[in-house]
């Protein structure tokens, strides 16, 4: 009765906090760049999955899709510069082909990050396609370059 009678006390904000300290850290928190699923920003039907490399595969981190509802429209894998300073991806599509894709992880401050990438930004993806794939960008038109992380296995 006395847990009830303290708890009618509290402000909704303080009770916001106290469930927030309560509630452990799910997966999400702590993702590495190379699992899960993130979804583009400015349009939510696109998500960008990352798969498991193929086995043996040395200069593979992961393999990629960019879906738009349940079809894949856009799949490669993701690569590293030497000494791993820049991620990239790399479209399996052969007007695309000479695009390698420069991908920016950051955490939830913003700051670059591969253990905890919470937001990824994927530079010229929406302009290669324009110019160099402008089929499947008029039927799949990716406006914006930031996505933001939709979930971690």
């Amino acid at each position: 009765m006395r847990i009830a009678t303290w708890l009618s006390r509290l402000s909704g904000f303080s009770i916001a906090i106290l469930l927030t300290a309560a509630v452990p850290a799910t997966a999400a928190d702590t993702c590495a760049f190379d699992k899960g699923t993130f979804r583009l920003v400015e349009d939510d039907s696109f998500t960008f999955t990352m798969l498991p490399p193929p086995p043996g595969s040395a200069a593979k981190l992961a393999q990629a899709e960019i879906t738009r509802g349940d079809k894949a429209i856009l799949k490669g894998f993701l690569t590293a510069s030497q000494g791993f300073s820049r991620i990239y991806f790399v479209p399996d599509d052969p007007a695309l082909e000479d695009s390698n894709l420069a991908l920016t992880f950051l955490d939830k401050g913003l700051r670059n990050s591969t253990d905890k990438a919470d937001y990824m930004v994927i530079q010229n993806l929406p302009a290669d396609m324009y110019y160099k794939t402008r089929e499947l960008w008029t039927e799949h038109p990716i406006n914006g370059e930031i996505w933001v992380r939709a979930s971690c296995p």
